[in-house]
């Protein structure tokens, strides 16, 4: 999986629709990448800095803020 696989994968599991309603769709959008970003977080203050895993969420840390 790439880094920005895992992101859409991460945003979409937070991307719950109860409305379809198009103006609220930006701003769900948005707080299902706020809510991906603490995940991600979380994963990288529990590896270290320097492995594999801190450099493959890192990236996917970036994509989550470019979706």
């Amino acid at each position: 999986m790439t880094p920005k696989e895992k992101a859409e994968e991460l945003v979409g599991k937070f991307n719950i629709t109860f409305h379809h309603h198009k103006a609220l769709e930006f701003f769900r959008l948005q707080r299902a990448k706020e809510y991906a970003l603490i995940a991600v977080e979380e994963v990288l203050n529990s590896v270290y800095e320097y492995s594999y895993e801190y450099e493959f969420y890192n990236e996917v840390k970036q994509e989550i803020e470019n979706l």
